[in-house]
Protein backbone atom coordinates (compact mmCIF):
# COMPACT_ATOMS: atom_id res chain seq x y z
CA UNK A 1 0.00 0.00 0.00
CA UNK A 2 1.61 2.90 -1.33
CA UNK A 3 2.37 5.98 2.07
CA UNK A 4 -0.13 9.37 1.73
CA UNK A 5 2.55 11.88 2.25
CA UNK A 6 1.66 14.39 4.99
CA UNK A 7 1.80 17.88 4.61
CA UNK A 8 4.11 18.93 7.25
CA UNK A 9 2.21 21.15 10.05
CA UNK A 10 4.85 24.02 9.93
CA UNK A 11 4.50 24.98 6.11
CA UNK A 12 0.84 25.27 6.58
CA UNK A 13 -0.24 29.21 6.55
CA UNK A 14 -1.38 30.84 10.04
CA UNK A 15 -4.78 32.46 10.10
CA UNK A 16 -5.09 35.99 10.92
CA UNK A 17 -7.23 39.51 10.21
CA UNK A 18 -5.87 42.40 8.77
CA UNK A 19 -6.72 45.88 10.55
CA UNK A 20 -9.90 46.34 9.12
CA UNK A 21 -10.83 42.53 10.25
CA UNK A 22 -10.91 40.81 7.35
CA UNK A 23 -9.68 37.24 7.35
CA UNK A 24 -6.44 36.82 6.22
CA UNK A 25 -3.45 33.86 6.16
CA UNK A 26 0.34 34.42 6.27
CA UNK A 27 3.06 32.28 5.31
CA UNK A 28 6.87 31.80 6.43
CA UNK A 29 9.04 30.24 3.98
CA UNK A 30 13.01 30.17 4.54
CA UNK A 31 14.46 29.55 0.92
CA UNK A 32 18.09 28.44 0.42
CA UNK A 33 18.35 31.35 -2.40
CA UNK A 34 19.75 35.12 -2.16
CA UNK A 35 17.03 37.40 -1.69
CA UNK A 36 17.08 39.25 -5.32
CA UNK A 37 17.14 35.82 -7.07
CA UNK A 38 13.37 35.36 -4.95
CA UNK A 39 12.55 38.97 -6.09
CA UNK A 40 13.53 38.14 -9.53
CA UNK A 41 11.13 34.97 -9.31
CA UNK A 42 8.14 36.86 -7.57
CA UNK A 43 8.59 40.06 -9.92
CA UNK A 44 10.13 39.33 -13.54
CA UNK A 45 7.38 37.28 -15.76
CA UNK A 46 9.87 35.17 -17.31
CA UNK A 47 10.54 33.31 -14.12
CA UNK A 48 7.31 33.73 -12.59
CA UNK A 49 5.71 32.23 -15.49
CA UNK A 50 7.35 28.54 -13.62
CA UNK A 51 4.91 29.00 -10.79
CA UNK A 52 2.04 32.32 -11.27
CA UNK A 53 2.04 32.22 -15.25
CA UNK A 54 -1.64 33.95 -13.85
CA UNK A 55 -0.05 37.20 -12.71
CA UNK A 56 0.96 39.60 -14.79
CA UNK A 57 1.81 43.25 -13.17
CA UNK A 58 3.90 46.40 -14.13
CA UNK A 59 6.49 46.54 -11.61
CA UNK A 60 5.63 50.40 -9.91
CA UNK A 61 3.28 51.86 -7.70
CA UNK A 62 0.16 52.38 -8.85
CA UNK A 63 0.35 50.05 -11.79
CA UNK A 64 -1.74 47.20 -12.49
CA UNK A 65 -1.54 43.76 -11.25
CA UNK A 66 -3.86 41.33 -12.74
CA UNK A 67 -4.45 37.88 -11.72
CA UNK A 68 -5.99 35.84 -14.45
CA UNK A 69 -7.74 32.23 -13.97
CA UNK A 70 -9.95 32.07 -16.39
CA UNK A 71 -8.04 29.64 -18.48
CA UNK A 72 -8.26 32.31 -21.67
CA UNK A 73 -11.74 33.23 -21.93
CA UNK A 74 -12.15 36.41 -22.78
CA UNK A 75 -14.20 38.15 -20.97
CA UNK A 76 -14.63 35.81 -17.67
CA UNK A 77 -17.62 33.64 -17.50
CA UNK A 78 -20.23 36.17 -15.56
CA UNK A 79 -21.25 32.99 -13.96
CA UNK A 80 -17.34 33.25 -12.06
CA UNK A 81 -15.89 36.97 -12.21
CA UNK A 82 -13.73 36.32 -9.73
CA UNK A 83 -11.56 34.29 -12.38
CA UNK A 84 -10.06 37.75 -13.18
CA UNK A 85 -9.00 40.16 -10.00
CA UNK A 86 -7.37 43.54 -11.54
CA UNK A 87 -5.39 44.74 -8.52
CA UNK A 88 -3.30 47.60 -8.34
CA UNK A 89 0.43 47.60 -7.10
CA UNK A 90 0.43 49.53 -3.91
CA UNK A 91 3.75 48.74 -2.51
CA UNK A 92 6.98 48.18 -4.65
CA UNK A 93 10.08 48.09 -2.70
CA UNK A 94 12.89 46.10 -4.43
CA UNK A 95 14.20 43.95 -3.70
CA UNK A 96 12.02 43.51 -0.66
CA UNK A 97 8.61 44.37 -0.84
CA UNK A 98 5.88 43.99 -3.00
CA UNK A 99 1.84 44.58 -2.38
CA UNK A 100 -0.99 44.60 -4.51
CA UNK A 101 -4.52 45.21 -3.72
CA UNK A 102 -8.27 44.69 -5.53
CA UNK A 103 -11.42 45.28 -4.45
CA UNK A 104 -11.80 42.22 -2.45
CA UNK A 105 -8.04 40.71 -1.66
CA UNK A 106 -4.35 42.48 -0.78
CA UNK A 107 -1.27 39.90 -1.42
CA UNK A 108 2.43 41.30 0.36
CA UNK A 109 5.62 39.31 -0.25
CA UNK A 110 8.45 40.44 1.89
CA UNK A 111 12.06 39.63 1.65
CA UNK A 112 14.61 39.62 4.06
CA UNK A 113 18.09 37.96 4.34
CA UNK A 114 18.34 34.70 6.33
CA UNK A 115 21.67 33.34 6.62
CA UNK A 116 22.52 32.12 3.12
CA UNK A 117 19.35 32.64 2.11
CA UNK A 118 16.02 34.44 2.91
CA UNK A 119 13.02 34.97 4.55
CA UNK A 120 10.04 35.10 2.69
CA UNK A 121 6.54 36.53 4.88
CA UNK A 122 3.32 36.05 1.94
CA UNK A 123 0.21 37.38 3.42
CA UNK A 124 -2.90 37.04 1.75
CA UNK A 125 -6.70 38.62 2.41
CA UNK A 126 -9.32 34.96 2.19
CA UNK A 127 -12.56 35.27 1.17
CA UNK A 128 -15.42 35.51 3.74
CA UNK A 129 -18.04 33.93 2.27
CA UNK A 130 -17.75 30.39 0.59
CA UNK A 131 -18.51 30.04 -3.43
CA UNK A 132 -19.80 27.33 -5.74
CA UNK A 133 -18.70 27.28 -9.09
CA UNK A 134 -20.36 24.94 -11.28
CA UNK A 135 -18.12 25.22 -13.90
CA UNK A 136 -15.35 24.36 -12.57
CA UNK A 137 -16.88 21.93 -9.51
CA UNK A 138 -14.62 23.27 -7.01
CA UNK A 139 -15.47 25.95 -3.87
CA UNK A 140 -13.56 29.12 -3.53
CA UNK A 141 -13.59 29.39 0.11
CA UNK A 142 -10.73 29.99 2.68
CA UNK A 143 -9.46 27.00 2.68
CA UNK A 144 -9.25 26.72 -0.98
CA UNK A 145 -7.71 29.62 -1.66
CA UNK A 146 -5.28 29.09 1.43
CA UNK A 147 -4.12 25.55 -0.42
CA UNK A 148 -3.97 27.62 -3.55
CA UNK A 149 -1.30 29.62 -2.43
CA UNK A 150 0.19 27.31 -0.47
CA UNK A 151 0.46 24.87 -3.51
CA UNK A 152 1.86 28.54 -5.57
CA UNK A 153 4.76 28.99 -3.29
CA UNK A 154 5.94 25.66 -3.12
CA UNK A 155 6.19 25.57 -7.25
CA UNK A 156 8.47 28.68 -6.79
CA UNK A 157 10.51 27.13 -4.45
CA UNK A 158 10.71 24.22 -6.56
CA UNK A 159 11.34 26.30 -9.16
CA UNK A 160 13.87 28.03 -7.09
CA UNK A 161 15.60 24.65 -6.66
CA UNK A 162 15.38 23.30 -10.21
CA UNK A 163 13.22 20.40 -8.85
CA UNK A 164 10.98 19.16 -11.63
CA UNK A 165 6.96 19.39 -10.89
CA UNK A 166 3.44 19.60 -12.82
CA UNK A 167 0.84 22.35 -12.54
CA UNK A 168 -2.12 19.62 -11.62
CA UNK A 169 -4.72 22.89 -11.61
CA UNK A 170 -7.79 22.75 -9.32
CA UNK A 171 -8.43 19.18 -7.77
CA UNK A 172 -5.01 17.32 -8.27
CA UNK A 173 -4.10 15.03 -5.53
CA UNK A 174 -1.71 18.05 -4.12
CA UNK A 175 -4.06 20.11 -3.67
CA UNK A 176 -6.80 17.27 -2.02
CA UNK A 177 -4.16 16.31 0.47
CA UNK A 178 -3.34 20.54 1.21
CA UNK A 179 -7.35 21.52 1.12
CA UNK A 180 -7.30 18.37 3.73
CA UNK A 181 -4.99 19.51 5.31
CA UNK A 182 -6.32 23.05 6.14
CA UNK A 183 -9.97 21.24 7.02
CA UNK A 184 -8.44 19.24 9.91
CA UNK A 185 -6.06 22.30 10.90
CA UNK A 186 -9.51 23.68 11.97
CA UNK A 187 -10.15 20.81 14.63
Amino acid sequence: MKEKKQVPQESLGVYGQDRDGNPTITYTRILKHPVDKVWQAITDPRHRAAWFPELTLEPRVGAQAVVDFSHGECPPSEDNPADVAVCTVTVFDPPHRLEYSGPDEHHRFELTPAGDGCKLVFRSTLPGIDVFDDETGTIHSRYSVACGWHDKLDMMGWSLDGSPFEEEGYAGPRKRRLYMAYLKQEK
